[in-house]
């Protein structure tokens, strides 16, 4: 099936449920709504703190640290080096679950079940709620989940218990209603009467079918048709806390066919039963074949500014790189030693909006070709890429600011919501 192949697209008479919550790796600046269970990677005390109070008190908040070669050493190194943040994160907030191992191999089934059932009476211990397994599609095999029973039975019981963590991935509409990748819960008699939670769900490869990303096998409007279909399924199960779709956040070329950023507006919309915005300040990519590197609001913890993480999108490129308009409107070339010096050389671009004025910027420019006030439109040529000011290696950082809700702040906003054509971003 090929990008824009139809499949469940409209999926007439549903909603996505509150039951399916995102995947979120680092941070993110995207609106969450009000999902029943949201899933934080690498996240810090006070992230998790931010999305509590815009999530509300209901939200089940899972967190995962990625570490590997846990079973290589002691389940009480893996509890002392995480018991300090996890009481922070937790304090007054029983909805507040932990993760440790990920996606467990059958050969390593007796490992990780010893290992497993010491870290679960080290969290009783300190009344702190466990996520075991997080499985992969298909795993563990049917028979192996006799060697889990010590594991399943430590589980806390309760409003507050422990859960089940699988992973549930499907190649394409039709493969959502295959029980062993997706539903997996009600093929496992051991499973019986435990609380659930999908902590990694979407369109994937799956046993050499689909491709490795939403992105590569279907258009957005085909992948909330799934996103609709599988939340009926999580709905219909009472004891499956929901499921998170993966991913948001990771600045990784493998994982950018998953990128969630155009979509997740819809989701929250369809939550709140309110219709998406459409945007009309609408923009085009100022390099062919763009590669993120950086996302909006990413790595809060190195941008001490403005909102929470990284103020724009960066994207990587050579030096001497040819940076095309992304919009229409008149030029204001930046002085590299003034406020915005860590931008180095760079350009503004004055836009409007139905009277409302707006700015893209494009910095670390190596040349800046606009002179003040010209005019220019979307896909002239304005600049040469390049690595001046704060930056690390040659890239371009492109944002886009308002300044119409606090006079003398600029506000900054997610590009995710403005592309003329999002699907360029995988012609890599």
């Amino acid at each position: 099936m090929g990008v824009g192949a139809v499949d469940g697209a409209n999926d007439e008479g549903s909603v996505i449920s509150t039951k399916l919550g995102i995947h979120v790796i680092g941070g993110t600046a995207l609106a969450l709504g009000r999902p029943r269970v949201i899933k934080l990677v690498d996240p810090s005390v006070v992230y998790v703190r931010q999305v509590r109070a815009l999530v509300g008190p209901d939200c089940l908040i899972i967190v995962r640290w990625v570490e590997t070669g846990l079973l290589d050493r002691g389940a009480d190194v893996w509890f002392f080096r995480h018991i300090a943040q996890m009481q922070a994160m937790s304090a007054g907030d029983p909805r507040v679950c932990f993760e440790s191992a990920n996606e467990i191999a059958d050969s390593d089934a007796p490992r990780y079940s010893v290992w497993e059932l010491a870290r679960m009476r080290l969290m009783h211990t300190h009344g702190l709620r466990s996520v075991l397994g997080n499985w992969s599609v298909g795993v563990p095999d049917l028979p192996v989940w006799q060697m889990y029973r010590p594991i399943l039975n430590e589980m806390r019981p309760g409003v507050d218990s422990d859960l089940v963590g699988l992973h549930e991935y499907w190649s394409d509409y039709a493969d959502i209603s295959n029980r062993w990748h997706c539903g997996r819960w009600t093929m496992v008699p051991e499973l019986a009467g435990k609380q659930i939670v999908v902590t990694e769900c979407g369109r994937d490869q799956v046993e050499g079918h689909g491709q490795a990303g939403w992105k590569l096998s279907c258009d957005a409007p085909t992948y909330l048709g799934d996103l609709r279909c599988y939340s009926r399924l999580l709905d219909a199960h009472p004891n499956v806390a929901g499921g998170l779709v993966f991913q948001v956040g990771a600045i990784s070329h493998e994982w950018q066919p998953f990128d969630l950023t155009a979509i997740w507006p819809q989701v929250v919309s369809e939550y709140e039963g309110v219709p998406m915005p459409q945007p009309t300040i609408v923009l085009a990519h100022p390099l062919r074949k763009p590669r993120i590197t950086q996302r909006f609001a990413e790595n809060p913890n190195m941008y001490g500014y403005g909102p929470a993480g990284h103020p724009g999108q960066d994207y990587s490129c050579p030096e001497g790189t040819v940076v095309r308009a992304p919009c229409s409107g008149e030029c204001y070339p930046g002085n590299p030693t003034g406020a915005y010096a860590a931008y180095g050389e760079h350009l503004w671009i004055k836009g409007d909006d139905q009277g409302r004025t707006y700015w893209v910027i494009l910095a670390h420019l190596i040349r800046v070709l606009a002179d003040k006030g010209d005019r220019v439109e979307a896909g002239n040529i304005v600049a040469l890429s390049g690595s001046t000011g704060n930056s690390t290696a040659p890239h371009l950082h492109l944002g886009i600011e308002t300044t119409e809700q606090n006079p003398g702040f600029q506000d900054r906003h997610d590009l995710g919501f403005y592309w003329q054509t999002p699907q360029s971003l995988m012609q890599v």
